[in-house]
């Protein structure tokens, strides 16, 4: 994702959209490889708050889903979401529970995939999602 001054949950949607695009349908990676690429590069916004956390997490998790796979990790922070986002104060808030409505439906009603990772990509991940600047 480029540099935003302002990172708002429509930016966000757009970045991942196009982060996914770019890495799956012109790059060649698997679903797994462009969320792992997501991450490693865009881990200073997505650690700046919880709210940009979750709508990180949230649209790769829907655009994941599109593409029939959902990486374990994903999957398991969205799990406890609907607690989560209760205690995020953001004034998009409702964007974001919105497509989680939408997420939780496409679990019910998408077929997919469910990638399982190793502990090495895990830590991976909890590394990068432990970063802050």
């Amino acid at each position: 994702m480029k540099d935003y001054v302002d990172l708002d949950y429509e930016k966000i949607r757009e970045a991942v959209q196009f982060d996914f695009e770019e890495y799956i349908d012109s790059d060649g990676m698997t679903v797994l490889q462009a969320v792992l690429e997501i991450i490693e590069e865009d881990y200073r916004r997505i650690n700046r708050n919880p709210f940009i956390q979750y709508s990180y997490f949230i649209r790769i998790g829907i655009e994941s889903l599109q593409r029939s796979e959902l990486a374990d990790f994903i999957h398991e922070r969205l799990l406890l979401i609907n607690q989560i986002i209760l205690d995020i104060d953001d004034k998009e808030i409702e964007r974001l529970k919105n497509d989680v409505m939408v997420y939780n439906e496409m679990l019910e009603t998408v077929p997919y995939k469910l990638v399982e990772t190793n502990y090495s990509v895990k830590s991976r991940v909890a590394y990068n999602l432990s970063i802050t600047s």
